[in-house]
This record gives C-alpha cells, sequence and structure tokens, in this order.
C-alpha cells in the first residue's frame, strides 16, 4: 500500500484576517478567503471612507486565540499568517458632485 501523495496545490484551506484602520480609526476584520495557490490572485472589495488629501491605510493581522481567550490553536486550525495582498487600488464608488454631469 503506498502513502498518499502531497497536495499540488497550497493546503492551508484556512481564511486568514487583517484588521484594517483607515486613518488611525479602529480597526475592522475583513476576511481573506484562501486561493489555494500563491500563483492565484484573487480581487477582494472593501469600502472605506477617505477624506481629501493624504490618508493612511494599516492593515495589522495576529494569529487569534482560543475561545479561553488566552491560548493558541497548536492544531492549525486558525491561520498564524496575515493574507498575501499583492495590490491595493484605490477608485471612488461613485462620483463627486463637481464630477458629477447632467444628462
Amino acid at each position: 500500500m503506498s502513502s498518499p501523495r502531497p497536495p499540488k496545490n497550497n493546503p492551508d484551506p484556512v481564511c486568514r484576517h487583517a484588521d484594517v484602520s483607515v486613518n488611525g480609526a479602529p480597526a475592522h476584520r475583513v476576511l481573506f478567503p484562501t486561493t489555494f495557490h500563491f500563483n492565484n490572485f484573487w480581487n477582494l472589495s472593501l469600502p472605506v471612507t477617505l477624506r481629501p488629501g493624504l490618508n493612511t491605510l494599516t492593515f495589522t493581522a495576529d494569529e487569534l486565540p482560543d475561545f479561553a481567550g488566552d491560548t493558541r490553536n497548536e492544531f492549525g486550525q486558525r491561520s498564524a499568517h496575515a493574507p498575501v495582498i499583492d495590490q491595493i487600488t484605490v477608485t471612488p464608488l461613485a462620483p463627486t458632485e463637481t464630477e458629477a454631469r447632467p444628462f
């Protein structure tokens, strides 16, 4: 009997998370579903409110504790890694009043 072959894709099916903060405001947790391979890229839209001028987006991640709140999962059921973010694109959801033109 032969042993099973290892998977050819990323065997980490665990969703990764990031805490995203805009301009120092309280962070919001965002879940990044797995793509199952580092050469497979997916888009994730995250609406945020930006002010005119310079803005700061902060992405942080930390392994989540168990339900007890003070221990870590020894079985790897939660990813201990932040999501891999390859690109960030900022685009308005709707035109501003000065950009909107009546028909």
